[in-house]
């Protein structure tokens, strides 16, 4: 399946997935997959 991303897309579908089911704070989840606090906060329809 072919994805069309944004060129300034920070998060993929599956990063999204992984971060749903994920456990730990929005910092350590932020700082394991490179991305902000704010975009570990806004969830998966971002």
């Amino acid at each position: 399946m072919l994805i069309a991303l944004h060129k300034n897309a920070t998060t993929t579908p599956a990063t999204r997935l992984a971060l749903q089911q994920a456990s730990g704070t929005d910092k350590e989840l932020a700082q394991q997959y490179g991305i902000g606090v704010d975009m570990v906060r806004r969830g998966p329809d971002s």
